[in-house]
Parts: structure tokens; sequence; C-alpha cells
């Protein structure tokens, strides 16, 4: 393996002066070590050598070459990363932490330096990281290293990050209890995302939390900030880019039950067509990040919508404020949907469907949100639903008792209330948006909640009494 990787570099001069530059880099600040004749012939410890490859990314200034060691290779139909436990799922969510991201006026943003070089690992381990170099002299007989730390690719090594991380930030919780729990709960893999009111609170956080980190062998690569602080650890990269209000969205693979090399009919060639043109349109949307732009006189709302049709179910949340001069602010916090079952379901069961989706929002907004609301308001423009969220589970047939008895549990019913038809705005969640008509009620909110509560769209639902009684225990 060594040699059809010197093989493979030594076509481009660059490659070779990058990857033997990396090479000493890891020797230099302590993640991989030379074995001496007497070390190797004196461990009687388990031995395993992994295989190193070079992953070339030019559009990547800093590291165009990047050295990879191979956990995974099979060597006698085995490989390292076979004996290993995967060790527990610790990320945080990445929805809580986008959401902890976008709440605040002040955003900062962080890239951890080397995370898993900077977490070592016992003698035991580092013999099963054995690996071969001999600085291209292909001459030589081989040098044995060790790799001294965490490898990335390794099956363990997320658990073993994230362990390291939230450690470091547990034993610094009574000297920095702020910047502890900003580590721990506002990061994501080698990422710290995180919002504050203020300037003057983002320098004071980022130096704690340099320093917390730094107690563990930690560093901050970069700072990045929509706002102009006074600290240099701030923004201090001639090519950082400033944290703006704008969004990024990514779109996976979608199959739909066709073979690989099955051609599709006209009607849905031209649909999927149409839908990749539109998907083009996305990179010219934003939204803005933060949730509340000021500092608003009453405590935030929270305002969500859920609709249904005969295609799908949806719900979206907005927050709602009042500055000290009486002007009303509104903007986007989240969406879902969902294409309806297969098996037919009645208008109505969509629509509770649909309030479930919204209760279960709100229980991850209100888990992962550290904002607290002063109220919430659930609205729903179907009379049915909304009979049913105000009435007694206990009293419908198990499809309708179950879903009732989530919503009450999760929601206050009293919060609930029902909204004519054409002031739904989940209505274009169930029924689809184009990209151009996202700049209009559905970033900004509807109109009416610009106004005061007294003057919002309001019914008085009167549900059938027999479409009610049919969901009704016999």
């Amino acid at each position: 393996m060594l040699a059809s990787t010197e093989k493979q570099l030594m076509k481009n001069p660059d490659h070779v002066k990058g990857y033997q530059q990396q090479m000493e880099e890891m020797e230099k600040l302590g993640f991989s070590r030379k074995l001496t004749d007497e070390e190797i012939a004196k461990y009687k410890g388990p031995v395993c050598y992994i295989p190193h490859h070079a992953v070339i990314r030019p559009e990547k200034k800093s590291t165009p070459v990047r050295i990879v060691f191979n956990s995974s290779a099979k060597f006698h139909g085995q490989s390292l990363n076979e004996f290993w436990e995967k060790g527990p799922d610790l990320l945080n969510s990445l929805f809580g932490v986008l959401l902890r991201f976008r709440q605040q006026k002040i955003a900062l943003a962080a890239d951890i330096s080397k995370m898993y070089h900077r977490i070592a690992i016992p003698e035991t381990d580092q013999h099963v990281h054995r690996f071969l170099w001999r600085d291209f002299d292909q001459r030589k007989k081989p040098d044995i290293y060790v790799k001294t730390n965490v490898t990335f690719g390794d099956k363990p090594a997320p658990a073993m990050a994230q362990v390291a991380l939230r450690k470091t930030a547990k034993v610094n919780e009574e000297t920095y209890p702020a910047a502890a729990k900003i580590i721990e709960n506002d990061s994501y893999m080698d990422d710290i995302l995180t919002s504050v009111p203020d300037v003057n609170t983002a320098e004071s956080l980022t130096k704690e939390i340099y320093t917390v980190l730094a107690s563990g062998g930690f560093k901050v690569k970069e700072w990045v900030s929509n706002g102009k602080p006074t600290n240099p650890d701030i923004n201090q990269q001639p090519d950082n880019e400033p944290v703006t209000d704008s969004s990024e969205q990514k779109v996976l693979g979608v199959q739909r039950g066709y073979g690989w090399d099955d051609d599709l009919a006209e009607v849905e060639k031209a649909e999927w067509r149409k839908f990749f043109k539109e998907l083009q349109e996305l990179d010219g949307t934003s939204f803005p990040r933060c949730l509340l732009p000021v500092h608003s006189s009453k405590a935030a709302e929270l305002i969500i919508f859920c609709d249904a049709s005969e295609d799908a179910f949806g719900t979206v949340a907005y927050t709602r404020w009042e500055d000290f001069n009486g002007d009303v602010g509104v903007r986007f916090i989240s969406a879902k949907s969902r294409v309806a079952p297969v098996k037919h379901l009645s208008m109505p069961r969509l629509e509770l469907q649909a309030a479930v989706m919204a209760s279960r929002l709100y229980a991850t907004l209100k888990e992962e949100m550290s904002l607290k609301f002063d109220r919430v308001i659930f609205f729903s423009d179907s009379i049915i639903a909304f009979s049913w969220i105000r009435g007694q589970s206990r009293l419908y047939r198990s499809f309708v008792a179950n879903r009732v008895a989530e919503i009450q549990n999760q929601t206050d019913p009293a919060d609930w209330r029902h909204i004519p038809g054409e002031h739904n705005i989940a209505d274009q969640a169930s029924r689809g948006i184009k990209v151009k008509d996202l700049e209009h009620d559905w970033k900004n909110g509807p109109a009416f909640l610009k106004l005061p509560d007294e003057q919002w769209p309001k019914s008085i639902p009167k549900a059938d009494v027999k479409e009610l009684d049919k969901k009704k225990k016999k």
C-alpha cells in the first residue's frame, strides 16, 4: 500500500511536497512518533498496521492534499474497525444547535482546530495504529510510526471526541458556567454555533471558551461573527467571512421505485426538470437568522399553524414580539411537512395528523430553545380537528383518541384557535409553494400577525355533530 501511495503522489511534485509536509507536521506536533528498534522488539501487545493515502482537494488553499488513515482497510479478511465498538451517539441535535444560533442578535461561530488530534490515546491503542513511512525514499526500508491520538475514520472516533469535549466542559463548569454550557450544548462535531444579545457578551464569552478549551488541549481555529467587537480574537483572520442573515439549502437524492436504468415517463421527466430548475432559484433565497432582533417590551410569542390537503400535511412556526414603540415583528422559525399516507385517510384525520405534527414541533422548540415564550398559539382551520383537541380523548376510537391524547399531553388545548382557511399560512406547506413566493407571507408571516390580537381573523367553530359522533366509541 505504501508503494502504491508513493507512486500515485509522485506524479505531481506539489502533491509530494504537501504530503511530506503533513507527515513532518504530525511528528513535530506530537500527533505521531517513530518507533525505535528497541521499542518494536520489546512491545508484546496487539499490533495492527493501517494504510494511508492522499485525498486531493485543490479548492482548499491551506491543505490541498490531506492524509487519510484507513482503519477499515482489510488484511486477511479483517480490519481494525471490526474490533471496535462504535460507542454512544453524543452529538447534539443539529436542529437544536441551529435554533439557538438564531435566537439572539449577535451570532458566533467557531471551528475547533484539529479536534481529533487533540485527544491522546493509550500506548496499547497506539500500536494498533502503526503505519509505514520513508520520506519518499524508495531505496530505504520504511520506518515504523504510531499514531498518538484519535484517528479520524476509527469507528469510535466521534464518540471519543465528544466524550473528551464534554469532559473538558464539565470540569470547568463551576468556574466558567456560561462557556461550559455553550461547549456542551451548542457544539456539533468540531463546530461551535451560538448567539448572544450584544457584543460585550460575545467578547467575554469567546475569551472564556478559549480558556476552557485550552484546559483540555483544544484550540479554536477561528471565530466569525456578524458583530464588530473590539476583541481581536473575533474576525481576526483576513479570509474570514462575517456571519450574515442567510441560509443554505441542500437537497438529498429521491428515489421513486424505478430501476437505475429505467426511463421515466415524459410527464414525470417534465415534472423533475421543473423541480430541479426551481431548486436553482433557492440560491437567491435567504431568511433572517436572528429570531428576536430587538429588545421587546413584552416576552416573545410562539405562533404555530397547521393544515392538511389530500396530498400532504404540514406545520410552520413563527416568533412574534412587540417593541417599546408598539411595532410588531415576526420571524420565520421552522416548518415541517409530510406526504399523505398511501392508505386513504379522511380530511379530518389528515388535519388531526397536521395538529400532531404541530404539537411535536412545539415540543422540539421548547426543548431546544432557551427562549421562554410568554404565550403559545396554535392555529388550525379544521373545525372537526379543533373540536377533537378541545374534547376528551377517551371518548373517541383509537386512531383519534391516541393522537388527541398526544396533542393534549404536549400542548394546552386552550392554546388552540380556529382560523378561517384563507388566513392559514400552513396551507402552503400542505399544497406546496413556489420558490418565488417564499419572499412574501411564508417568510414574513401572515400580515394579520402585525396587528393587535383583537384584530386577528376569528371564527366561531361549530363542528358537524354527526362527523364527531362517527369517531366516538360505541
